[in-house]
């Protein structure tokens, strides 16, 4: 977790799978007042840095959801299995009218399943 000018980021969770689908948990604490408006999660698909929209709840922590999809994404493998393939990843918050970004390193998109025999 790291500590930025007028905000704390309280909670962040990403939930990635293997066919682009994403779930992003992001909860904000304004510190000092600031006025926090927006924020975007950023990735880098090789392609060129995506940008989408994410929602903020209150800043008092709490934790908002937001849904999308990435198109074009390949799947973390271990590298026994192919190649782990992972793609850089930021948040950008408005804090006060200025933009912060903060790195949150390299994700990966995969399934896990269990096979339960009988």
């Amino acid at each position: 977790v790291e500590r930025r000018t007028g905000f704390d980021v309280a909670d962040l969770q990403l939930h990635c799978s293997a066919d682009g689908a994403l779930r992003v948990g992001l909860g904000l604490r304004s510190i000092d007042g600031a006025q926090l408006s927006n924020a975007r999660l950023l990735v880098d698909a090789g392609r060129g840095v995506s940008r989408h929209d994410i929602q903020l709840g209150p800043s008092d922590g709490s934790v908002a959801w937001s849904s999308l999809r990435l198109s074009g994404v390949e799947p973390w493998w271990p590298h026994t299995h192919g190649t782990p393939r992972c793609y850089d990843a930021a948040i950008e918050v408005d804090v006060d009218g200025a933009t912060q970004r903060i790195a949150i390193g390299p994700i990966g998109f995969r399934d896990l399943e269990l096979e339960q025999g009988d």
